[in-house]
């Protein structure tokens, strides 16, 4: 179906992503033409209709580029999956029993709980066979958490014993609120829950999923361990361009 999100960081090399959100289709077909190694596909806040989900990850798929979908409700998660999303991010975790319900969603039996559908378009529609289809996603399926909240910090521990995690991300933007420091993203407290966070990943033996902003925190997170990153939104990039590109015209 698609190559394996973790493909690149298993062998130790870096993989860059883009976020897809509201754009859509066209937009992360250009984004594979360009080379971004998967796709972290929006449906917390952006306002994304399931058919046009579903064709974001056709594209994805047909140019062999992972998805990672960030979900707003765990109810999201089986369908994307059954679809051949190749990874599921879970926002605010907080606890291990969030935790616990991710990975029941998420992962099949002896891990999870997720329920068994062959005949879906991540099963071939049926062309599968069920010890096929249940490797394909034992060995495919991604599962990452993200950590947003002081709590969340605080049951690290806990929340990273539970197995079926394979990758962790951050929440800067939510960090910063959560201290009450909200719009602060480069405040020194949310530097630190960030260094902390991908420090507990590691020493769990979990992967850090982390924006890089810049080629320069890029490198700076190379530097920490990181090697799954994340450019910045679909839009911010074609406004960016846009600015530029208009820029030349009226000087």
């Amino acid at each position: 179906m698609t190559t394996n999100l973790l493909t690149k960081a298993k062998k130790g090399e870096t993989a860059l992503g883009i976020y897809i959100g509201d754009t859509g289709v066209a937009v992360a077909e250009i984004a594979a033409i360009a080379g971004f190694d998967y796709m972290r596909i929006d449906s917390e806040h952006a306002l994304v209709n399931p058919s046009k989900l579903a064709d974001t990850i056709r594209v994805a798929n047909a140019y062999d580029v992972p998805t990672l979908v960030r979900v707003s409700t765990l109810e999201e998660m089986t369908k994307l999956l059954d679809f051949g999303a190749t990874g599921i991010l879970v926002p605010d975790i907080r606890t291990k029993e969030d935790a616990q319900a991710a990975v029941d969603t998420c992962k099949y039996y002896p891990v999870g709980k997720r329920g068994v559908n062959r005949s879906s378009r991540c099963g071939k529609y049926g062309a599968m066979s069920l010890d096929d289809y249940l490797k394909f996603s034992e060995e495919n399926v991604c599962l990452c958490v993200q950590i947003e909240s002081q709590e969340g910090i605080d049951n690290m521990d806990e929340i990273l014993s539970v197995e079926g995690i394979d990758l962790v991300a951050t929440g800067r933007q939510d960090l910063a609120q959560d201290f009450g420091l909200v719009g602060q993203t480069n405040h020194p407290r949310v530097e630190e829950a960030e260094d902390y966070i991908i420090k507990k990943a590691l020493e769990y033996g979990k992967y850090p999923l982390i924006t890089a902003t810049s080629p320069k925190k890029y490198e700076e997170l190379k530097a920490k361990g990181v090697l799954l990153m994340t450019a910045c939104f679909d839009t911010q990039f074609i406004l960016k361009a846009f600015k530029e590109h208009l820029a030349g015209y009226k000087k």
